[in-house]
C-alpha cells in the first residue's frame, strides 16, 4: 500500500523490530542516506543494489527497512533501489533526521531496559 511508504508508517514498522535488528538496521540507512544527503549529485549513492548481501541482510530484510527507503524518495527498477537524479533531496533529509531521532529514543530505551533488567536481577539475588 501506498501508506507503508510513507515516513511515519515506515519507521513505526522498523521501531517495533527487535532492538539488535532495529539498531543494525538504523545505521546502515543513516549511512546510506547520509551518502545522499553529503553528495547529493554523486550517482552511486542514490543507486542501492537489492541483491547486495550486507543491504539485504541489515535492511531489506528488517521490516520497515525498504519502506524507509521508499519514504526517502528511492524507487524499485530492477535490481536497485534508486533516487531520482530529480528527486528533492529535502524529503530524504527529512526521513534521516526522522531516523536518527528515533534511533536516539530507542537506543536510550534499550539502554533503560537492560539497567532495569539488571537491578531487578539483583534484587533478586539478594
Amino acid at each position: 500500500t501506498a501508506d507503508a511508504a510513507t515516513p511515519q508508517a515506515a519507521l513505526d514498522l522498523l521501531g517495533r523490530q527487535p532492538w539488535e535488528a532495529q539498531e543494525t538496521c538504523s545505521v546502515t540507512l543513516t549511512k546510506l542516506l547520509e551518502n545522499v544527503s553529503k553528495n547529493p549529485g554523486e550517482a552511486k549513492f542514490r543507486s542501492i543494489k537489492r541483491s547486495n548481501a550486507a543491504i539485504k541482510s541489515k535492511v531489506l530484510d528488517c521490516p520497515g527497512g525498504t519502506a524507509t527507503l521508499l519514504a526517502a524518495g528511492f524507487i524499485e527498477e530492477d535490481d536497485f533501489y534508486t533516487l531520482p537524479a530529480d528527486a528533492p533531496v529535502g524529503q530524504l533529509e527529512d526521513v534521516l533526521a526522522a531516523l536518527r531521532q528515533q534511533a536516539n529514543e530507542n537506543h536510550m530505551k534499550h539502554l533503560r531496559a537492560v539497567r532495569d533488567e539488571k537491578i531487578a536481577k539483583e534484587k533478586a539475588d539478594e
